[in-house]
């Protein structure tokens, strides 16, 4: 979905199954979204809705006013046997939200984006709405958080992040592959403990571990940096070698067997953002092709111009006075929350 760029991340949770994410701007929760797949045949997106009203107002003395203002409306989609239900609603604030069915991910998504009454965010949220797609799917996956934004490969999926004020990673894994991307903030800070070189023995010394490499010098987007690339003995050399070296008269060392496994690295300073930026991989299939890609994808600092340009439509509003939101996590678990932004 496209999204003002004063919005930022405020809570993740979850994983490609099952999640919820929060957008904030300065002042208050400006979109929530959970999503979770569903295996039992097509849900009831009307039960869904029913279920999200119910949760929403609430009980007891936490009982709210909720009153729907438009819809519920339902429409199918292109795909065979997926779903469309909008709808908007009133409180102390307004939110426009979308419930979706995709038969293909078997994944319902739920949407909404929160404004304050008389505030033009109708508007904006049937465009943000209008706009959301469901890339499950697709062969090439894309990644945009705080400025940073790469594509990834299948099938390789996120096996852990850290956002932090200082450190962006995100670590993707397919089986034994590793594939990595990290950004560090306050570059000019950062080395003035050491060059590069410095900087590539405090922060990948355990990645390069046990490992055969050659480093050589980098330009990337015109900055300057290190690669590396080398290789490392596999883990399933260890059930191996020993059969191999079980076969008589040695011909067991003899045969075309290829046991190392390779590793990849690139990470290159950029003064215009004042930031470090790292790729690396570690991959029995040797897969340089996959890693080349994401390296040549990231960005470290650009912002859609194309957002940008539409600023007219992105009508800051005032503050409501620390509302945390209201969409319910599809989990027995609060999502993470409080991440502030560089």
């Amino acid at each position: 979905m496209d999204v003002p760029v004063s919005w930022e991340l405020g809570a993740v949770s979850g994983d490609e199954d099952s999640g919820y994410f929060r957008l904030e701007d300065s002042f208050y929760t400006r979109l929530e979204a959970k999503w979770y797949t569903h295996k039992a045949g097509k849900p009831s997106l009307e039960r869904i809705q029913e279920n999200y009203l119910s949760q929403l107002g609430g009980r007891g003395r936490k009982k709210k006013n909720i009153e729907v203002i438009e819809g519920p409306s339902f429409r199918s989609l292109d795909e065979e046997g997926s779903e469309r239900c909008v709808f908007r609603w009133a409180s102390d604030t307004e939110s426009s939200c979308a419930i979706v069915y995709r038969a293909q991910s078997q994944r319902v998504l739920l949407v909404q984006v929160v404004s304050r009454p008389g505030k033009g965010g109708a508007r904006l949220a049937k465009r943000i709405l209008r706009g959301l797609e469901d890339r499950s799917h697709d062969e090439i996956r894309r990644w945009a958080v705080y400025d940073l934004d790469f594509t990834v490969p299948r099938p390789f999926g996120l096996a852990s992040h850290k956002l932090q004020s200082g450190l962006l990673e995100f670590l993707f894994q397919d089986g034994e592959a590793v594939l990595g991307v990290r950004r560090w903030s306050m570059a000019d800070a950062l080395l003035r403990r050491g060059e590069l070189d410095v900087w590539l023995n405090r922060e990948y010394a355990d990645l390069l571990k046990d490992c055969q490499w050659e480093r050589t010098e980098l330009r990337r987007q015109g900055d300057e940096g290190i690669s590396i690339e080398g290789s490392y003995e596999a883990k399933s050399a260890r059930l191996v070698w020993p059969l191999l070296a079980a076969i008589p008269f040695g011909l067991g060392r003899r045969l075309p067997v290829n046991l190392c496994a390779s590793i990849a690295l690139s990470f290159w300073h950029c003064p215009r953002s004042n930031r470090i930026l790292g790729v690396h991989l570690r991959d029995p299939e040797g897969r340089l092709d996959a890693f080349e890609r994401v390296a040549s994808s990231l960005r470290c600092h650009a912002r859609s111009l194309e957002v940008e340009e539409r600023s007219e439509d992105w009508i800051p509003e005032e503050d409501l006075g620390g509302q945390e939101g209201y969409l319910p996590v599809h989990s027995s678990q609060e999502p993470e929350g409080g991440v502030a932004e560089e």
